[in-house]
């Protein structure tokens, strides 16, 4: 899309970012980034291990539409607000953006599941760079959390605040354990685990269900598992599985015929 508007207009991607959404809004600190600087006040994006490991720059050239906007989370709410008031695109643009069914996906917008009240959502990432947002356009109410590391589901998060600014008490997931596990069976096998030559290292950790690990590679997403058996664990449909050896403080990473060994630190 973001290709197709620079052939219409014959401009940059940044200009008409500039121009057709920066400007009528008024957002001083949203705009299009070819590489994160620090200068700027830019988050640097880490992958989280025993330490937060910082991921190499990335140039967001190779990523233009999808995924090379800076902005903050203040000036992304009032993108949503504009965007939904009718200061941005008219009343009949946005309907035809908008599904009509909870759980299905539009034009870049997916309609909530939520029984009450009606919002819209979508999410994304770049790299180690994740953002949400939820937006209720009856109460005029935008939630969106923008991090650059994690290991849980920022759906976890965003519920959370909604909860808060309802005043309810929200009950908060405990990360010592998983569903399956207990909290003395969860820390013989949580922390960071070492590759017998060195060259990387996978941290466990819980987001209060499931297992996760994350290995230490550049740019490397957490990854969800499921319970097996009592040391076992698998990604999706078996592609991925942790076998965990808690009495050496071993864990075997098995990827089809691929066997890697590591050694808790």
């Amino acid at each position: 899309m973001g290709f197709i508007l620079e052939k219409v207009y014959h401009k940059s991607y940044a200009a008409l970012l500039n121009e057709k959404i920066c400007e009528p809004l008024k957002l001083r600190n949203t705009y299009f980034s070819t590489e994160t600087d620090p200068n700027k006040h830019e988050a640097i994006s880490y992958n989280i291990q025993n330490r937060y490991i910082e991921n190499s720059k990335v140039n967001f050239s190779n990523h233009p539409a999808s995924g090379g906007i800076a902005t903050t989370a203040i000036e992304l709410n009032r993108f949503l607000s504009g965007r939904f008031e009718g200061r941005l695109i008219s009343k009949e643009s946005l309907a035809l953006m908008l599904p009509e069914n909870k759980g299905e996906y539009g034009m870049g917008i997916e309609k909530a599941r939520f029984k009450n009240p009606i919002g819209y959502i979508h999410g994304g990432r770049i790299e180690n760079y994740f953002s949400d947002y939820w937006y209720f356009p009856a109460e005029k109410l935008g939630i969106v959390t923008l991090c650059n590391a994690v290991n849980i589901n920022l759906s976890q998060v965003q519920n959370t605040l909604i909860q808060c600014v309802y005043g309810k008490d929200p009950i908060l997931p405990d990360f010592n354990k998983t569903k399956e596990l207990t909290e003395e069976q969860f820390r013989q096998i949580r922390g960071t685990y070492q590759y017998k030559d060195g060259s990387q290292t996978i941290t466990i950790s819980s987001d209060g269900t499931n297992l996760i690990g994350q290995l230490s590679e550049n740019g490397q997403m957490y990854v969800p598992y499921h319970y097996k058996s009592d040391h076992t664990f698998v990604y999706g449909d078996e592609g991925s599985i942790l076998e965990f050896i808690p009495g050496e403080q071993r864990l075997l990473l098995r990827e089809g015929a691929l066997v890697l060994e590591f050694k808790k630190i």
